[in-house]
């Protein structure tokens, strides 16, 4: 359809997931490094400078790829219709305790308006977005979120359940570049044969 075709430039790509995966992998190898301390020592524990620095470097590069992923997806989201804006999508999450309730609008926005706006304009055969993953990674990562709000020694005990959340949210991410792909722009079939 031709509204497919305006569109196309908005769709965001599926190395976006694979940039995600690997910037999570590092951003939890450098969280390993200093989770043995604080298990051990608790808040008398310092880390060296090596681990935090790990640590940012890994967390700025995962944020960045999350922020790309929220905003090419609600940028196309928008184009059909969807509101709030992509700017919007991705500004409101960094608003302390607001963002444990806006998770719930971004990422369940995400499947309830691709079925509502961009499915119907697919051809058939295609799945729509299920909301059980949206639904239960923002559970989960608000749960998480107010545990660590608990003292250090309880929270602590919260931390194993990151890793299984991060999986939800992989999957989750997977899933919506999987059916946004259809959407994106048909590379070149091949290079254009010389001019005689």
């Amino acid at each position: 359809p031709a509204l497919l075709q305006e569109r196309r430039d908005a769709v965001p790509g599926r190395g976006l997931f694979w940039y995600i995966l690997v910037t999570s992998a590092l951003l939890y190898g450098a969280a390993a490094m200093v989770l043995p301390g604080y298990v051990s020592f608790g808040a008398r524990y310092h880390p060296d400078t090596a681990a935090i620095v790990s640590i940012l470097i890994a967390g700025v590069l995962y944020l960045a790829g999350n922020c790309t992923f929220i905003y090419n997806t609600w940028r196309l989201l928008h184009a059909f219709g969807a509101r709030p804006g992509p700017v919007a999508a991705v500004l409101l999450g960094f608003i302390p305790l607001f963002s444990l309730y806006w998770n719930f609008v971004i990422f369940r926005g995400m499947a309830r308006h691709y079925n509502r706006l961009i499915l119907p304009r697919l051809p058939s055969g295609e799945h729509p977005l299920g909301l059980g993953l949206p639904t239960a990674y923002a559970v989960g990562s608000a749960l998480l979120a107010l545990a660590n709000l608990l003292p250090l020694r309880v929270a602590m005990m919260t931390w194993g359940l990151a890793l299984p959340l991060q999986g939800l949210y992989l999957l989750f991410v997977h899933q919506v570049l999987d059916r946004l792909a259809p959407l994106a722009p048909a590379k070149a079939d091949a290079a254009a044969e010389p001019e005689s």
